[in-house]
This record gives C-alpha cells, sequence and structure tokens, in this order.
C-alpha cells in the first residue's frame, strides 16, 4: 500500500492532500448498506422535515462514503484553526463557500467574500446588514475526509426535496451554494465574556433551504 504521508523540510510529516471520490468504494458491500440507511434517513427527513442522527450512528455512516479512521481523530482540533470572530467576542470561527455541482457531480470551492444578513432574511441582531469577513475555511478542514463525507450525505439527503422558496433565489439551477461555518464559542468570567450558541433566537440564518448542525 503506498505511503499516504508526504516528508517535509522541517523533517515532520503530513498526510497527503486526498479527494473523496464516493465511487472508489462501489465494489465494497458496506458502500450499499450505507447507501441504503441515507435513502431511509432521507425518507425520513422528507416526512418529518428534520432529522436527528446521533453520533454513534453518523460515524459508521462517514466511513462507508470513504472517510479515513485517521480524519477523525484530526478533526477534533480543527477549531484551534479558527480566527477571532468579526462581530463576537465570544467566538472563533471560519467560513468556507462550496458549489455543490450536480450536474458536474464534484463539489468545488468558491473565492472568498464578504457575508452579510439582513433582518430581511431573518437576521435580526446587532450586527445585522454589516459586512463581515470571516477567516477562510483551513486547508486541514477542507481536505478531511470526514468534512468531505459530511457534505456528500448532506447532498445525496437533500437533492430535489420539495421546499418553500424563498425570495431572490434561482431555484432553477442544479448548482447549490453551500457554506461551511465552523465556530467554537468560549465563555470566560474573568473578562465578562458569556458564549451564546445563538444570541438572536431561532433564526434561519438566512438560509435558502437545508441546515446541517454538527456538534
Amino acid at each position: 500500500m503506498p505511503s499516504t504521508k508526504i516528508d517535509i523540510p522541517n523533517g515532520h510529516s503530513m498526510l497527503k492532500p486526498h479527494n473523496l471520490n464516493i465511487h472508489e468504494n462501489r465494489h465494497d458491500a458496506k458502500f450499499y448498506d450505507t447507501m441504503a440507511t441515507i435513502m431511509s434517513l432521507r425518507q425520513t427527513y422528507m416526512n418529518d422535515r428534520f432529522i436527528f442522527v446521533k453520533g454513534k450512528d453518523m460515524v459508521p455512516i462517514l466511513k462507508g462514503l470513504g472517510a479515513r479512521d485517521t480524519d477523525f481523530e484530526l478533526l477534533k482540533s480543527i477549531s484551534d484553526q479558527t480566527s477571532p470572530d468579526p462581530t463576537l467576542d465570544y467566538r472563533a470561527a471560519s467560513l468556507g463557500c462550496y458549489c455543490i455541482d450536480f450536474e458536474a457531480r464534484d463539489i468545488r470551492r468558491l473565492e472568498q467574500q464578504p457575508y452579510t444578513l439582513t433582518v430581511q432574511e431573518d437576521y435580526k441582531r446587532h450586527d445585522s446588514a454589516i459586512r463581515r469577513i470571516f477567516a477562510e475555511v483551513p486547508t486541514d478542514m477542507q481536505e478531511n475526509t470526514v468534512v468531505q463525507a459530511l457534505m456528500i450525505f448532506m447532498a445525496l439527503v437533500f437533492q430535489d426535496v420539495p421546499i418553500t422558496p424563498r425570495d431572490q433565489l434561482d431555484y432553477s439551477s442544479q448548482s447549490w451554494v453551500c457554506m461551511i461555518f465552523n465556530g467554537r464559542i468560549v465563555t470566560d468570567i474573568s473578562k465578562g465574556i458569556f458564549g451564546e450558541p445563538a444570541l438572536e433566537g431561532v433564526h434561519s440564518d438566512g438560509i435558502g433551504s437545508h441546515d446541517v448542525s454538527s456538534i
């Protein structure tokens, strides 16, 4: 089996970049068990409009899509690479923008752009309508096969699920814009900082159709 690591000049080594391709598992019977599980969850989502998948159930699904065991361990420290939030003192965050292209059957990264949400998009907070620029999702997160498998899982569950259209969105396109937001919320009583998972309360955050939260 070829090495999965690359030696770098400082004497350390790093994992080789890897783009997950679920077709590499098409000859593995477990892959089809995984797809059957995902389709069952999709049916529940269509019927109930939400699903909750426990971690112990999600792990084998992600492995069935090709996520590597080593990447689960690496994911535990990925939030160490977040940067201070532009408007909240109790949060560190990173943001990535991706295109899920169902015609080309791929997911590709889009260029960074300012992030703005308004009251009209159900975003009622002190920083509504403010142009915010978040640090970009780091390479270690983008190339993590667990994260890639989560995106594939999301696409498989959500594709062609009927939804109520929202204003100013083009639902005729076969490409979706998908935002990955990695947030770390902290509380530091000595500094008077108290973390709020959702300062604005229940909200849809300008989301056009679907949302996945991983805790």
